[in-house]
């Protein structure tokens, strides 16, 4: 669905692509935009990083409990943890995001479903959780882990968990009495249940939940939640935050508070007589461990427990208000008993009713989450819901108030003032120096004179204003961002729709198209309108993932200006040719592709792409090269005739391109942020590539010898023996090898061994991991990580990212790159640092040895300064170079320097 009414869609097709402010302005030459448009989302986040900034944003829904189809309540709590999720990706692209969802599959209330299905809970189960599954394809949740606690890795780390309570002393056996309830899984006191009274029929209910209750007595294993009450009341003492909104905080801080009401020790296990469906109690299998444990361990077992816990602890845990008191009592008690710190915030939103009532399966009045999709579209359900986010007090749920919001806020506003800016008529009023041209796929975007194009209007203060003055664009993107970062979704969503709304109203008060108009006046209004919508669709893209790309994509905007912090023109890789010490491919985030000529210091030939180009290679006849990037396209260029030829597509960003000599087939590697590595025969074009699902983001490729090497999230890594990829028709093969890296944060770069037997692998924390493919324990005993790029700043040990690794040709040896701007040469034999060069004043991306050792290519990013003209003279000097370094004497003497 377009983001525009059907009487417009014509005229928004042909005249809406229009790129002004973050993409390059021109007159026929290059020219940058001016510092204070570069700057626009200027991050506030220093380019170096330190270890707290470096754990990955971690962010969890509740797992859903199988017991039968999801709703809209499970729907609206994975959309809004993927809001958060995406907008952390676009606050801080540099940050891994680890984003985990799943479904709770253990208890009496599954082992009781499945026997009313007439099933086993297994079959079952898998019936269930595949729904849900399906739900978070369908809603477009970027989740990087979905869990089931029935899988095997579950188990073993609920054991363990189970097994160092125990070992700590907060785990004994005892005997317990109360009021249960099958549908909450949990126990009630005296006093948190009440007397229910049906016609002749009367029974005891959850005073928190309404389930009905029964009473219980039977041994058991307990948890000694009564020893960390003043504990738990200080940590949210300490942290008012630690549960949004402040109302839910308050209830459990003046529970704690309240001596009259101890806490009393948790039963954690249930006898396996009456549960068998669950994980047993370790050395004792006559008891199953209490589902909620079970079902709390998730969170850990999912980032990797208990061999890694760098990602906890969670940055945000969106949870239903129903399940407060087992997130914010519970759990942090058990975490607190491993030492290990509770979650930083969770988020324990409202419910979506229905007819004023809680949506229940048992009640039935259960809207259908795929229903509303198909037949509304996922982005304007995402809208609906995050714009009525249900935070504090519940919403109800109305199909007739989708279709309000959709036609109002969506068509009525965005697509209003989209298709207002892209009439022809307004089009044809703009002054000749700020005048459209059709380019050669048929877009349109703006020229405009190397000077102020407001100077010869009436208003030449007006671009300070729009950004800069109070009420301007720059403080609309401050008030999103406070807003987003104190879970204030909808307000934040609100925030954005009254920009556009004003846009619209300003655009009517001006009357562009009016015979009367002043040349001023139609251009404020069009800049004004045009700015607005470029704006709107990068703050909405969290909510609206599809329609903001559809909407920045009539507007014109670049990939590489769809972005937080606009990307500089930093070089994404340098590629010597395998037989030629003197050519070089290098790619950037200005979307180019060059091929230099070393020795005489020129440009052979380029190539212009709409996007930042993040990989490239050469060819198996060194004639030819391949790129991707961010805009998702494998591109296939001819070096000699520099005829193009697009290859194909993935769904999201590539990150690596490869070609490996070692396959005489010309296969095509890449790897892409949709999760798969693809295979492409360049001779066939039009032919379908192979895809090799990955179970998670490709970060980084490389191939020595016969393995190419898939760095993924997740620290995990992929090996394969391309001689079975090229062999294997067109069913993927299996991996060799699938580990775990050894870094402790997300990989950066990694880069084989020239003889094959290993690789090196880097990360944002400074560190360098060596490798080696055999998974014998004798040789992987031989795996050593490098502690480096690490610099003092301000009398504090800061670390830097490791963007660049490329191995020499012939020595033990090779170069690492940091964002210090430090190039290192490394003896992997000897363990040890051989030579750091010449600081550079900006950050190091890329690397390439020549065939014969002999020269090592750098490549260089943007150089941030403080002050205008600070920039300006930094981003002369260094700003998209790439330098040579010429080698003598076994890597051990920097004999030239050159930058090309």
């Amino acid at each position: 669905m377009l983001l525009v009414s059907r009487s417009n869609v014509s005229v928004a097709r042909r005249n809406a692509n229009v790129a002004l402010l973050f993409s390059t302005v021109s007159s026929g030459s290059s020219q940058r935009p001016s510092f204070k448009q570069r700057r626009t989302f200027a991050a506030s986040l220093p380019k170096e990083a330190s270890l707290s900034s470096l754990k990955p944003y971690y962010v969890t829904t509740p797992i859903f409990y199988v017991n039968a189809a999801p709703h809209i309540g499970h729907l609206y709590s994975g959309v809004l943890a993927d809001t958060l999720a995406r907008y952390a990706r676009l606050r801080n692209p540099d940050r891994e995001v680890v984003f985990c969802t799943g479904t709770d599959e253990h208890g009496m209330k599954i082992q009781r479903a499945a026997a009313d299905k007439g099933v086993a809970p297994e079959p079952f189960c898998d019936s269930v959780s595949q729904t849900f599954r399906d739900l978070a394809s369908a809603a477009n949740i970027s989740h990087t882990r979905f869990i089931r606690t029935t899988e095997p890795v579950h188990y073993r780390a609920v054991e363990h968990l189970w097994r160092e309570l125990v070992a700590r002393g907060w785990i004994y056996k005892g005997h317990h009495s109360g009021w249960y309830s099958v549908s909450d899984e949990a126990f009630y006191a005296a006093n948190q249940v009440m007397d229910v009274h049906d016609g002749d029929e009367s029974y005891k209910v959850s005073k928190e939940s309404g389930s009905r209750v029964e009473w219980i007595s039977e041994e058991n294993y307990k948890f000694k939640l009564s020893a960390f009450q003043g504990k738990l009341g200080q940590w949210l003492e300490d942290n008012p935050k630690a549960i949004v909104p402040s109302s839910r905080w308050k209830e459990v801080h003046d529970a704690l508070l309240d001596i009259s009401t101890p806490l009393e020790d948790l039963s954690v296990s249930r006898p396996s007589s009456r549960l068998k469906w669950g994980v047993p109690v370790p050395d004792d299998p006559d008891h199953t461990i209490y589902v909620w444990v079970d079902a709390l361990a998730n969170y850990l077992t999912a980032i990797g427990y208990p061999q890694r816990t760098v990602a906890w602890p969670a940055d945000v845990q969106v949870i239903g208000k129903d399940i407060v008191r087992f997130h914010a009592i519970y759990w942090p008690a058990i975490l607190m008993a491993l030492d290990l710190p509770p979650p930083k915030t969770l988020l324990a939103h409202a419910h979506w009713t229905m007819d004023r009532q809680k949506m229940s399966k048992s009640r039935g009045n259960v809207a259908d989450p795929f229903e509303a999709i198909r037949v509304y579209g996922v982005d304007s359900v995402r809208y609906y819901l995050m714009r009525n986010a249900a935070i504090i007090d519940d919403s109800d749920w109305s199909a007739d108030q989708i279709v309000k919001h959709h036609r109002r806020d969506l068509t009525g506003i965005l697509g209003n003032l989209l298709a207002r800016i892209s009439s022809a008529g307004i089009l044809s009023k703009l002054p000749a120096m700020y005048t459209y041209r059709r380019t050669a796929d048929g877009t349109l975007s703006i020229s405009i004179p190397n000077k102020d194009p407001l100077r010869f209007t009436s208003h030449p203060e007006f671009m300070d204003a729009l950004w800069g003055g109070e009420g301007g664009l720059q403080s609309v993107v401050l008030g999103y961002k406070e807003k987003m970062e104190s879970f204030e979704v909808s307000k934040a969503v609100e925030s954005v729709m009254e920009l556009v709304t004003e846009a619209n109203r300003l655009f009517t008060q001006l009357e562009p198209w009016s015979k009367t108009a002043d040349e001023g006046s139609i251009l404020l209004a069009h800049l004004y309108a045009h700015q607005a919508l470029h704006l709107a669709g990068i703050l909405l893209s969290p909510v609206m993932p599809i329609k903001s790309a559809m909407l920045l994509t009539h507007l014109g905007i670049a990939w590489n200006d769809r972005t937080w912090d606009p990307p500089d023109d930093s070089v994404s890789a340098v590629k010597f040719c395998p037989t030629s010490e003197d050519s070089l491919l290098v790619s950037s985030w200005d979307g180019e592709l060059r091929l230099y000529d070393v020795a005489s210091n020129a440009s052979k030939c380029h190539f212009s792409h709409k996007a930042a180009v993040l990989s490239c290679c050469w060819g198996v006849d060194n004639k030819s090269a391949y790129s991707g990037g961010l805009d998702h396209w494998v591109r296939s260029f001819d070096l000699p005739t520099e005829k193009v030829l697009v290859l194909g597509a993935h769904t999201d960003s590539i990150t690596s391109v490869l070609h490996t000599s070692q396959n005489s087939s010309q296969t095509i590697y890449t790897g892409s942020l949709d999760q798969t590595v693809r295979l492409w025969d360049p001779r066939t074009p039009t032919s379908n590539p192979i895809a090799y699902p990955q179970p998670e983001r490709v970060y980084s490729m490389d191939v020595g010898g016969n393995m190419l090497v898939v760095c993924l999230a997740g620290r995990l890594v992929n090996i394969y023996d391309v001689r079975k990829m090229a062999n294997g028709g067109d069913t993927p093969v299996e991996p060799v090898q699938t580990r775990e890296s050894s870094l402790r944060y997300m990989t950066k770069a990694v880069a084989c061994m020239s003889n094959g037997q290993g690789f090196a692998m880097s990360s944002v924390e400074g560190r360098i991991a060596v490798e080696y493919y055999d998974p014998s324990s004798d040789i992987q005993a031989k795996k050593y990580a490098f502690k480096c790029h690490r610099q003092p700043v301000n009398g504090e040990d800061h670390v830097w990212p490791v963007n660049a690794l490329a191995f020499h040709p012939t020595y033990n040896t090779f170069a690492s790159g940091g964002s210090d701007g430090t190039v290192s040469l490394w003896d992997h034999t000897a363990k040890k640092r051989l030579k750091q060069f010449t600081k550079y004043s900006s950050a190091v991306t890329a690397l390439s040895f020549s065939p014969s050792g002999q020269k090592l290519a750098i490549g260089v990013s943007y150089a941030w300064d403080e002050g205008e003209d600070g920039l300006k003279k930094e981003m002369e000097r260094n700003n998209g170079r790439v330098i040579e370094i010429r080698i003598r004497n076994g890597l051990n003497d920097e004999s030239k320097v050159r930058a090309l």
